[in-house]
């Protein structure tokens, strides 16, 4: 299990693409490897099949073939040895004849066969010995053709029994040998068959043991990722979506790095957000009501000061009429001293009296028109800040 947790922690570094084709590869490796193993071992059973099928069984079929024929033959030649009808020995004949072409027509096909050394010397010593036995069996006929009956049957009896006992045995030998070719392929056969069937059950064993590890290993880095059910991530977060923020997002012990994890700190974000929101939300209207009843007093102060600002300026321009009378009549008093210096023009100190006097006036009325213009200058700003 610590194994299986910590190839699972291991895997989570990779993207879940990389893990699945790293997992599908690695079942396709083993599968084609299982199945190359399998067509390998099946090529083997069959290759020893093919020798059972196509070697083994065709030359024991075709020495079987030659030993009951070289018995027929015997017993044709003894009946051949004792007829003493010639029709009888003509028919005896063709039989041998047909029994001969079968004999050789086998031998030839079995010979085509031959794949190893002690093979080929089994079937010469067959060959051998069925040219003897031709040999010994073409003088038996000659000699009951010829009406040596007698010496038919010494040969018969003598050369012609040895002759068959030595080709049966050598028939045998060879069929022995193919009956051992056969079972030595049966037991290589035999023996592919078990390593076949131990080597795919272990294959498979590991190929299914790799896919189950893939498969645990992925799913438990997938839920360990997620932190729970993809069902129930995609549920809580509907519900957040929808507003939700009081959902309660359940966690495994010791889960902080998981989706859901992720989700419930995002959860508690957006709630702390919200409260900062809704609190400076209410510091804003507070605010806005401290602003509005400013704004209300600022209003009021604003005009009780235009009102100062008017009566000022209608004072200020009651000052400045006065200011222009006391002018004109400054400069009539000026015009009048003219007049009357031009006419006392004789009376020294009074004129000179009247000129100081004059030059007084004068100067007052310069420093009056400078008084009126700074008035009128502070009135029409009284006018502006009244507009306001």
């Amino acid at each position: 299990m610590k194994i299986l947790t910590g190839i699972s922690r291991w895997t989570t570094g990779f993207k879940i693409g990389t893990q699945l084709l790293v997992a599908f590869s690695l079942l396709i490796l083993l599968t084609a490897a299982l199945g190359g193993y399998a067509i390998l071992q099946i090529s083997k059973v069959k290759s020893a099949s093919d020798a059972l099928n196509n070697h083994w069984m065709p030359a024991i079929g075709h020495t079987t073939t030659v030993r009951a024929s070289l018995i027929d033959l015997r017993d044709l030649q003894v009946k051949h040895m004792n007829a003493a009808d010639v029709g009888y020995m003509e028919e005896y004949e063709e039989k041998m004849k047909a029994l001969t072409t079968l004999v050789e027509k086998h031998l030839v096909d079995y010979q085509a066969l031959i794949t190893d050394a002690q093979d080929k010397i089994e079937f010469d010593n067959v060959t051998k010995s069925w040219r003897t036995f031709l040999d010994v069996n073409q003088k038996v006929v000659s000699l009951g053709r010829a009406g040596k009956l007698d010496d038919a049957k010494d040969i018969g009896d003598g050369a012609g029994k040895s002759a068959l006992d030595d080709g049966l045995l050598a028939v045998d030998k060879l069929t022995q040998h193919n009956f051992e070719g056969g079972d030595r392929d049966d037991a290589i056969a035999e023996q592919v068959y078990k390593n076949s069937k131990l080597g795919t059950l272990i294959l498979l064993g590991l190929a299914i043991a790799i896919g189950a590890l893939l498969a645990l290993t992925i799913t438990s880095g997938l839920l360990r990722q997620l932190g729970g059910e993809p069902v129930y991530a995609s549920a809580i977060t509907r519900r957040i979506a929808a507003g939700d923020l009081a959902v309660d997002v359940n966690l495994k012990s010791k889960d902080d790095s998981s989706l859901l994890f992720e989700i419930k700190s995002m959860r508690d974000n957006f709630a702390e957000i919200v409260t900062q929101v809704r609190s400076g939300s209410e510091g804003v209207a507070t605010a806005s009501a401290e602003i509005a009843q400013g704004n209300h007093d600022l209003s009021a102060r604003t005009e009780s000061q235009a009102s100062a600002l008017e009566q000022t300026a209608a004072s200020m321009e009651e000052l400045s009429s006065t200011v222009k009378q006391n002018a004109d009549n400054a400069r009539q008093a000026n015009q009048l001293a003219m007049s009357a210096s031009t006419v006392a023009v004789q009376g020294g100190e009074v004129v000179a009296q009247v000129v100081d006097t004059m030059k007084g006036i004068n100067e007052a009325s310069r420093k009056i028109s400078d008084i009126i213009s700074v008035i009128d200058g502070i009135a029409f700003q009284t006018n502006i800040l009244a507009l306001n």
